[in-house]
């Protein structure tokens, strides 16, 4: 048994029974006294049990990416750590916001989901009760706090415009969907235009036609989809997810963030499918595949890693950046004369071996090395050996 004080100093002075209420008693309150504790409340179980389990996978988290054999890890074997270990979403400090009936809204999700999954995947912007928790103010756009970060995010803010203008970005080839495009892209190519004519009256409209699209790709996954068509529901997401963080609200913030978990791993098993199905045999098309996996895996976490820069000064998926995978034939991306010219097409490296080496003998930055460049050491160290008469998809 404890033997510690548990009333305030008032009580325990006046030698009156105190409620222990919090912040201030009930004694306290009424009689307008300063009510202090001599110790500080217990932490609840329920908090406690949370706070371990988060602490123990940010421990393994950390240690896979710092360890002084951090480098020796082949990445497979850090997708397959990765996987293992990335938490379940939570709804911790969500729950308030929504509305008391969506059970309403989950009864037409799979059973098998779990109801933090379903939360996730099943919630839309206009469910969210934002006047729950008070007056918020002006909500801030995200953007950076020096030169490097604007840039960095200038460049994130207009894929979605270049997605409807030119049919390409960095990381979907103009050449990619060529031949076919399924469905969730052909969607998001719509509402890559309709971005850029949000007004007033059609803004509400926009975000919901977008959330329900953004469901419609979570619930229903395809089984035995191939990688391409996996691809295609990745690349609609990162692009629905850009709108949302740099051209939406408070609310459509809140979502992209709540998917954040899901959206990251579908990067992962992307990633990890690719390296044991591609055949390095198949030519161009194949190398065109796999080029923009890697691409849209790296920009997948570029964008919550600039948005938890924004949110919380750091960068929370730098460790699993580090490791991702970059080609070393960049030229590749030109043209097919280019890729059978390069002696070895398939050739990777980690994002941290680039940034590492490239300082050490500077070349000609393409465009997607020059984001992924500035990103990490700056526009000053990039600009110094940048070649501005580079074409724009290099």
């Amino acid at each position: 048994m404890s033997l510690r004080r548990k009333s305030c100093d008032a009580c325990f002075k006046s030698r009156r029974k105190c409620d222990y209420g919090r912040p201030a008693c009930g004694t306290c309150s009424r009689t307008k006294k300063k009510c202090r504790y001599a110790y500080a409340s217990s932490v609840k179980p329920s908090d406690a049990t949370t706070t371990s389990d988060l602490t123990t996978w940010s421990d393994d988290f950390i240690t896979a990416g710092c360890s002084p054999a951090a480098s020796d890890i082949s990445f497979t074997t850090f997708l397959d750590m990765m996987s293992n270990t990335m938490p379940q979403p939570f709804e911790a400090g969500r729950a308030s916001i929504f509305h008391s009936d969506q059970h309403e809204t989950l009864s037409g999700l799979r059973a098998s989901q779990s109801p933090s999954q379903s939360i996730l995947l099943g919630m839309s912007s206009a469910q969210l009760d934002l006047h729950l928790v008070g007056p918020l103010g002006e909500v801030q756009p995200i953007e950076g706090s020096n030169e490097s970060w604007q840039w960095v995010l200038s460049q994130l803010k207009t894929y979605p415009s270049e997605f409807a203008q030119q049919a390409q970005t960095l990381f979907i080839h103009p050449q990619l969907y060529q031949k076919s495009m399924p469905q969730p892209i052909r969607a998001a190519f719509g509402m890559c235009s309709a971005c850029s004519l949000i007004n007033e009256s059609n803004r509400a409209t926009f975000f919901k036609i977008m959330d329900a699209e953004v469901v419609e790709i979570l619930n229903n996954p395809e089984g035995d989809a191939s990688l391409f068509n996996e691809l295609a529901r990745l690349q609609a997401l990162l692009l629905y997810q850009m709108m949302r963080l740099f051209h939406g609200g408070l609310e459509h913030r809140v979502l992209a963030e709540q998917q954040q978990v899901i959206i990251l791993g579908l990067a992962l098993k992307l990633l990890t499918r690719s390296r044991a199905e591609l055949d390095a045999s198949e030519g161009w098309d194949s190398w065109i595949l796999a080029e923009c996996i890697r691409r849209t895996a790296v920009i997948v976490y570029m964008v919550y890693g600039v948005n938890s820069i924004f949110r919380h000064g750091i960068c929370t998926e730098i460790h699993t950046i580090a490791k991702l995978p970059l080609s070393t034939a960049p030229t590749c991306w030109n043209s097919e004369t280019n890729y059978r010219s390069h002696s070895e097409p398939q050739g990777t490296m980690t994002y941290e071996v680039f940034t590492d080496s490239w300082p050490v003998s500077p070349r000609k930055l393409y465009p997607f090395e020059r984001l992924l460049l500035i990103a990490c050491r700056g526009i000053i160290i990039a600009t110094e050996f940048d070649d501005p008469e580079a074409p724009l998809f290099n």
